[in-house]
């Protein structure tokens, strides 16, 4: 009995004695302040840390400062806890939720997916949400989906995409609907806007181009491109729209059919102005000289109406005699005056 309780004794003190071994083979200190580690530690970036060094680098949340737990976020440079990143996050201006997947900016704000699908941009042809690329008319500002741009021939007049309802008038133009019920197709619509072209050149720039209503014709483009032919006349990149010529010493000026009021005024204010050329300049002057003087007077007849869609169109223009002889008119213009450009053009060939 007693040599059983002895070599009982025996054996639990080798045991002791092996774990005691165990423990300061396998013991190890934290790598960061090179105390023995008791109790819990942490594997950290490669180190073993005690539970006071982890605790000191642990992540802190750059709005209450206190140590993060759990789901954190990365937001403009800064660590936040779930709770400040609730409070701060940027919400949904319709729904007031915190986005969490996509979301598009919005003139009201922020837009969150399913909010966007009710109140963002429309395609003004298919009606769908847009999501993607899309195209704004410079003239009637409405928008149209890449889709359907692709899919529709585009409208002469606005520049947008014509539509499933798109219309072939008589000059050959498709235009959309909406261009379609405002095309100036009779002399009975051209003559107001003549007489509204002729007001505000008289008015503004003092060219008078001794013209009457009677002498201003809406025509085809077939005709307007033989006549153009027939007096060599220049045909700029986008066709011609319009022509002055002389009949026995008698302005006329013809204009092309199907065009929106806004391109009929422009394009019956450049022509006006060749009629003035016709008195008052040299018969001689440069192509670009005298198409960008024509450019010039249409252009100042379109700032003055507030039409800036075509005002932009126009100073974007790279055709090479219209586009580039505004730009130089415009640069003469920053140099004389309106007053004196218009005495020079009286008086000179070029540039």
């Amino acid at each position: 009995m007693r040599r059983g309780i002895v070599s009982l004794i025996l054996t639990l003190l080798f045991l002791l004695g092996a774990a005691s071994y165990s423990f300061s083979q396998w013991s190890f200190t934290c790598s960061r302040c090179g105390k023995e580690i008791v109790g819990k530690y942490w594997k950290s970036g490669g180190q073993t840390l005690c539970e006071e060094c982890y605790e000191k680098t642990r992540p802190r949340c750059s709005g209450c400062g206190a140590v993060i737990d759990g789901k954190y976020w990365n937001c403009k440079g800064r660590t936040l806890c779930n709770d400040c990143y609730e409070k701060t996050a940027p919400r949904c201006a319709y729904c007031g939720r915190i986005p969490t997947g996509r979301y598009w900016n919005t003139d009201k704000g922020i837009c969150c997916e399913q909010c966007y699908e009710q109140h963002g941009l429309k395609c003004s042809i298919c009606g769908i949400t847009i999501k993607g690329k899309y195209y704004t008319s410079p003239v009637t500002s409405r928008i149209a989906c890449e889709e359907c741009r692709q899919l529709y021939p585009t409208c002469r007049n606005c520049g947008g995409p014509a539509g499933p309802g798109s219309v072939t008038i008589e000059t050959g133009f498709i235009v959309c609907q909406a261009c379609s019920s405002r095309a100036i197709v009779k002399n009975s619509q051209i003559l107001p806007i003549f007489k509204e072209a002729r007001s505000i050149i008289l008015l503004r720039l003092g060219l008078d181009a001794c013209i009457s209503g009677d002498h201003i014709i809406l025509t085809d483009s077939r005709t307007l491109k033989s006549m153009s032919a027939k007096h060599a006349e220049y045909v700029p990149k986008k066709g011609v729209a319009g022509l002055h010529t002389m009949i026995d010493g008698v302005s006329y000026i013809y204009v092309l059919r199907g065009h929106s009021p806004e391109a009929a005024l422009e394009t019956t204010a450049h022509e006006y102005a060749h009629a003035w050329q016709a008195l008052n300049c040299p018969p001689n002057q440069s192509l670009s000289f005298r198409e960008g003087f024509a450019e010039w007077v249409s252009y100042k007849v379109l700032v003055y109406k507030g039409y800036m869609a075509y005002v932009d169109r126009k100073l974007k223009g790279n055709d090479s005699i219209y586009g580039e002889g505004l730009k130089k008119m415009l640069m003469l213009e920053k140099r004389l005056g309106p007053a004196n450009l218009i005495e020079y053009v009286k008086t000179h060939n070029n540039f």
